[in-house]
């Protein structure tokens, strides 16, 4: 029996002196080449939705880091803001106070 030369995965076409027996090894050999070929395309389909499943995660997952830096820098904006009035509260108290001794004359202890 001989054997259909094949390289690289590729049968070339039948030729028209071809014996049954090649004829036979051809159909069976084209038949694996397509089997492996529709096996080829599952897989990489497979591949594909796992990456688009995988893609729609890190995107969920930024999404959520992104949310949860926004708080986190209107959180500390916020808190600079109540530190900022903080310390202007504290220097207007100081200066009544200071304005306070003045007026009466007397010397309040500094805190």
């Amino acid at each position: 029996m001989a054997k259909v030369p094949q390289e690289h995965g590729v049968v070339p076409a039948p030729q028209s002196d071809w014996s049954s027996d090649q004829l036979l090894i051809y159909a069976k050999e084209l038949q694996q080449i397509y089997g492996r070929e529709v096996q080829l395309r599952k897989d990489l389909e497979d591949k594909n939705a796992a990456l688009e499943r995988k893609l729609r995660e890190l995107r969920a997952l930024n999404d959520l880091f992104q949310g949860y830096l926004q708080r986190q820098l209107t959180q500390r904006d916020q808190f600079l803001e109540v530190l900022t009035a903080l310390h202007r509260l504290a220097q207007e108290g100081l200066a009544l106070k200071a304005e306070i001794s003045q007026e009466q004359g007397l010397s309040l202890p500094a805190s």
